[in-house]
């Protein structure tokens, strides 16, 4: 990789002052230990100047969750998760093959787990962005876990946006966030473009995120000109609360909750556009907080996809964030993402966790069916091996 292409590496060793506040947020926060950025940007800068990235730095490479906790605390506003970002990036140029591991999480191709799990359970949606010759103005854009973990939910989310004429259509197409978050810029920009000129052939000029993570990687996409500027983008609980909707007291999924507790996604800590929404759902005053709320949240264990690399590491990181959640003696933890939901309900103690758009339109996702599923599929690739084209584009 040519040095020039390692902004934020050389940006973090010219102006990191060594102040140890990120190493007070890895110690209180995610439990990432990078150390300072500074010095660790250089080590990082030396590597991918000598080669190879060793085992080391590679773990913690691929261990951080790219929460961006670091970032928001930092003084002089050095972003970690860029730091990350790129030093993956070096770590697939020097092993091409490694990215095998991640291959899953390869969403421009068809053969993403998400695209096969949808196909493996006959989930299959009218999708506005895979047909070109329909119009579709207002694209309702739930994001990969909610459109494959969730399909009876999307429906209903999408059903209530159309019957309020605040969506024409939606997609189950990914907004590239895995591929930037492994270091593939390339692919993911890629793929940005291509959604992008999908988009535009829709006539699209607004897209509601179902997902935080979608909403910051399209506004991050279109501060980048991969996106065109006149597209609107809203986070979906802002756009439910702006038509009205409240989550009901009575429903059949949590109907003896009385208290709530919002988990904010690591995603959401620097707009707080999903976890301001969410709080406004819910019955005033029903809430509680988390030690680690707002732009202090913790990642729930999903992020950075370091379950691919060390499932342990997610399991720790579970842990603490539903043994935050009991010390507010709420009756039920409350998300705004659906990883975040998984994750917390994998955490291997019991608790009551839903994501928000469970309780409002009291749909609830079927979890059993979802990691049934994904062991029939993983045990038929076994049997059969894998299909062939599954490394077709996706958006050709």
């Amino acid at each position: 990789m040519n040095e020039c292409e390692l902004t934020a590496i050389h940006d973090a060793t010219a102006r990191c002052i060594e102040c140890g506040i990120c190493e007070t947020v890895q110690d209180e926060g995610c439990g990432c230990t990078p150390g300072m950025w500074g010095p660790f940007a250089r080590h990082l800068a030396e590597e991918a100047a000598r080669g190879p990235i060793d085992s080391a730095t590679e773990r913690l490479l691929f261990t951080c969750s790219l929460c961006d906790g670091c970032t928001q605390a930092c003084p002089v506003d050095i972003s970690a998760a860029d730091i990350v970002r790129e030093g993956r990036r070096v770590f697939h140029g020097q092993h091409p093959s490694a990215r095998e591991r991640w291959r899953p999480m390869m969403v421009d191709l068809v053969g993403n787990s998400f695209a096969r799990l949808r196909a493996w359970r006959d989930i299959s949606y009218d999708d506005a962005a895979l047909d070109p010759h329909r119009p579709c103005a207002s694209l309702f854009f739930p994001g990969c876990t909610l459109s494959t973990y969730g399909p009876e939910l999307t429906m209903a989310t999408f059903a209530h946006l159309a019957s309020k004429h605040l969506a024409d259509g939606m997609t189950a197409l990914c907004c590239g966030n895995p591929l930037w978050g492994l270091g593939l810029k390339e692919r993911g920009d890629t793929y940005a473009n291509a959604l992008c000129e999908r988009l535009a052939t829709l006539g699209t000029k607004h897209i509601i995120a179902g997902c935080p993570n979608c909403y910051r990687a399209l506004r991050q996409s279109q501060a980048n000109g991969l996106i065109a500027k006149d597209i609107e983008i809203s986070a979906l609980p802002q756009v439910l609360v702006d038509a009205g909707a409240r989550i009901p007291a009575e429903r059949s999924i949590a109907p003896n909750a009385e208290t709530f507790c919002v988990y904010d996604s690591c995603s959401d800590r620097a707009t707080r556009a999903f976890g301001n929404a969410v709080r406004a759902l819910l019955p005033p005053g029903s809430w509680r907080e988390m030690q680690h709320a707002g732009e202090d949240a913790l990642c729930c264990g999903s992020g950075g996809m370091v379950s691919f690399y060390d499932v342990s590491v997610c399991q720790t990181r579970r842990t603490r964030c539903v043994g935050e959640f009991r010390e507010t003696n709420a009756d039920c933890l409350v998300t705004a993402c659906v990883s975040c939901t998984n994750s917390m309900l994998r955490s291997g103690a019991p608790v009551s966790a839903h994501h928000y758009l469970e309780l409002l339109f009291d749909t609830p996702i079927r979890w059993e069916a979802h990691r049934a599923a994904s062991i029939e599929l993983a045990k038929s690739d076994e049997r059969n091996g894998m299909p062939a084209g599954l490394n077709d584009p996706i958006l050709p």
